[in-house]
Formats: C-alpha cells, sequence, structure tokens
C-alpha cells in the first residue's frame, strides 16, 4: 500500500504544480482519476475547478458533488467549501442548518475559517432558518479565531466580539462595555 500511496502523492502534487502554473489541463488529467478513486485532496480540487470554472465549464453542482465526497472523508477544506455552497446557494439550495453543519464539522477539523462563518452564524441568523442564536458560544468561537486565526479572520472576528460584548442580550450573559471597548479598539 506504501507504493499506491506514494503515487497517489506524486500524480497529486503533478496536478497541483500544474494548477499553480495556470495548467488546468494537466492538473485535471491528473486530478481526475485520483478523485475517482476516492483520494480527498483530489476531490477537493475538482470541487474547486468547477466552483471558479478553472480548466472546467463553471459547474457549482459538480463542485458540491466534488466537495461532498472529500468532506465525507473528513477534508476540512471540503467541509468549509461544502458549508460555503449551502451558505450561499451554490450548486445546492440556500440551507443554513445544512451550512451550519458542515461548517461546525470543518472546524472541528482546523478550519480556522469556518469557525469564523459558524460564530457569524450564531450572532445573525437570529432565529431564522430554525437556527438559534447562540451569542456565548460565538464568544467562544471568536475567541479561538483571534487566537489561531489568520490575517483574513483576525480583525473581523476582533470586531465581532466587540460587537457581541457591546449589543448581546443580558440573558445571554456576555455584555461587558469594557470588554466592547478592548476589542473594538483593538479591532
Amino acid at each position: 500500500f506504501g507504493f499506491i500511496s506514494n503515487s497517489f502523492s506524486a500524480d497529486f502534487d503533478k496536478g497541483l504544480d500544474a494548477a499553480n502554473s495556470g495548467d488546468y489541463v494537466t492538473a485535471l488529467k491528473e486530478w481526475r482519476p485520483l478523485a475517482e478513486q476516492g483520494n480527498a485532496k483530489a476531490q477537493f480540487s475538482l470541487g474547486f475547478m468547477y466552483k471558479n470554472g478553472k480548466g472546467v465549464t463553471q459547474d457549482y453542482k459538480e463542485a458540491v458533488k466534488w466537495y461532498r465526497l472529500s468532506a465525507e472523508q473528513e477534508f476540512a477544506p471540503a467541509q468549509f467549501s461544502l458549508g460555503n455552497s449551502y451558505h450561499n446557494g451554490q450548486g445546492v439550495s440556500i440551507d443554513k442548518v445544512k451550512a451550519m453543519y458542515w461548517y461546525n464539522k470543518a472546524s472541528n477539523n482546523g478550519s480556522i475559517e469556518a469557525t469564523h462563518n459558524l460564530a457569524n452564524m450564531l450572532i445573525s441568523e437570529q432565529d431564522k432558518d430554525d437556527i438559534k442564536p447562540d451569542w456565548k458560544r460565538a464568544e467562544t468561537l471568536f475567541k479561538e479565531v483571534i487566537k489561531n486565526g489568520n490575517k483574513r479572520t483576525l480583525v473581523p472576528a476582533r470586531t465581532s466580539l466587540g460587537w457581541i460584548y457591546l449589543m448581546a442580550d443580558d440573558k445571554w450573559g456576555v455584555k461587558n462595555y469594557k470588554l466592547a471597548h478592548k476589542w473594538s479598539v483593538k479591532g
């Protein structure tokens, strides 16, 4: 099995090199057989290509197909992308509950972007689509994003955390004007 894994890895890397140089035809040629054999990274990569029309005709439904296959193997980037598909209605109907499900799975598998999106949904959906707001959990998630985040998520997470402390209803137990000021100033 080591030989097969190394072969998968080498072929995936050939596809990655091709995609990074803009040669999506070669990337597709390398990744499609791997994806069809169940390689989660290759499945995710095909999903990305279909979502963005890279080397193929843009097709959100086909992207969702590949994202789902990869996501079901616990590949966090695919879980995050599938969550985005449900959140934005790309290739599937908008379904905030399913979006949260996939964001939660991706967050549990280490996707800080999914953690950020999940926290935002917990404060913004406000009883829509059978989603109950949970500002306390959102507070915890935003703190995780601040601790482990990247440039894209750090400032928005700080701003959102400050907003939670400023606007939260007292029943959520997180209203705190001093912390609101602290995070707003840092944000």
